[in-house]
């Protein structure tokens, strides 16, 4: 009689590992792709940037700020001062004129989105010197008169202004003698900030003798993301290797007779800048996140008004003023969230209004740890959960997850800035 050669062993039995082996590679698969989400948002590459950065865009245009009246306003070259001004730019005269009318008006600080990097081609002596076939009783009479920038100087002395400084790109030019730079009035509370701070090589300066006779200087470049988008801006940078404040900051300190500021700084980076009896939070570099309103006319009063004497006096009285270009030629037209485009001078109000009313955005230098735990919690429970639904249940709560996580960003953002 043959034996049965297909019935089995009488002590053969299949290895345990075996029963599990399906259930460790879909856990292992998990854990890589666990991983591999981490590794992503450690590593934080451009596209998944882009992609937070279109849906934070998406909440301020859903959810723009609430426009409250701050004592902000922007003192407009526009298209009508222009006109009737003439081209840009305008001879140090008229700009004195202006300051002493602002001066007049009560305004209480005004800031600079321009700086004075140059003689005034319209200065007396200026035109001497273009003009060599001059009469020489003209030229003599031309020479008794002092140049542009002194009327400048005078008028800055009646007022305080804070004079606008704009960063460059280029390398230091190290063949040349520059007065050595001073660091701004501060404080350094915690670590050194550094090693944080935006730097940059080499600083555009307005003339010295203008420089004395400011109360304040300011930065107002901004830099913008790698999608010409403005969505952050510094409120400390450090210029050939000096501390100084943006424009918007130095001008609240001089506005609120500050006679300095703090900066806080954790292992981290920085915490946030103390200025004008406020703290102020920023991220780990100094820089902050304006939150935006849709741009509104009442922002803005045109030179010609105030030299005219044609404003209204209620929308300059104690107010701090900015001085910028909204002239389409001019060329100083930004992108910012909202899908639109605004002066810049308008950023650096928005964002002396955001520090008023304390309503910047606020991402915090944990941040990036709640997002990591964030999605390790989610991705174990849909670990655990999934193995026990069917499809459509698990496509359902799966759904559920993502749509919950939506619902606590749009919450914090909604809610809590």
């Amino acid at each position: 009689m043959q034996s049965d050669r297909s019935a089995p062993n009488k002590g053969s039995r299949i290895p345990a590992y075996r029963k599990y082996l399906p259930s460790l590679i879909v856990a292992w698969i998990a854990l890589t792709f666990v991983f591999a989400m981490l590794a992503i948002r450690v590593v934080d590459p451009s596209i998944v940037k882009e992609l937070r950065n279109s849906a934070f865009d998406r909440y301020q245009q859903i959810k723009p700020r609430e426009y409250t009246p701050q004592p902000v306003r922007i003192i407009d070259i526009d298209e009508e001062s222009l006109r009737r001004y003439g081209q840009w730019p305008w001879p140090r005269t008229l700009i004195a004129e202006l300051v002493n009318r602002l001066a007049e008006y009560g305004v209480a600080t005004t800031g600079f989105d321009i700086v004075f990097a140059e003689e005034d081609r319209l200065s007396p002596s200026n035109i001497i010197e273009d003009n060599k076939a001059l009469p020489e009783d003209l030229r003599s009479g031309l020479a008794t008169l002092p140049d542009n920038e002194e009327a400048l100087r005078n008028a800055m002395l009646n007022h305080r202004v804070v004079l606008g400084e704009t960063t460059a790109r280029n390398q230091k030019d190290t063949s040349k003698e520059e007065k050595e730079l001073e660091d701004a009035s501060h404080a350094k509370i915690g670590e050194d900030p550094t090693p944080y701070i935006q730097k940059w090589p080499e600083i555009i300066e307005n003339l010295p003798i203008l420089n004395e006779a400011s109360s304040g200087r300011g930065v107002f470049s901004i830099t913008r993301d790698p999608d010409g988008i403005i969505r952050r801006v510094p409120l400390v940078v450090m210029l050939r290797g000096k501390v100084r404040l943006a424009l918007s900051a130095e001008t609240l300190r001089v506005a609120t007779g500050s006679d300095s500021f703090a900066i806080h700084t954790n292992v981290s980076g920085l915490e946030g800048i103390a200025v004008a009896g406020k703290k102020i939070e920023t991220d780990y570099n100094g820089n902050i996140w304006p939150y935006f309103t849709e741009k509104r006319s009442d922002r803005y009063v045109p030179v010609h008004e105030i030299l005219e004497g044609k404003a209204d006096p209620e929308l300059l009285n104690g107010h701090i003023a900015l001085l910028g270009i909204s002239a389409v030629g001019l060329e100083d037209i930004r992108p910012i969230p909202l899908g639109t485009l605004v002066p810049g001078v308008e950023i650096h109000a928005q964002v002396i209004e955001n520090l008023l009313s304390d309503s910047t955005l606020v991402r915090p230098f944990y941040s990036l740890l709640y997002e990591i735990a964030l999605i390790v919690i989610l991705s174990l429970i849909l670990f655990l959960t999934l193995p026990g639904l069917g499809a459509w249940a698990g496509f359902v709560f799966s759904a559920a997850s993502l749509i919950g996580a939506t619902a606590m960003s749009w919450f914090a953002f909604s809610e809590y800035r």
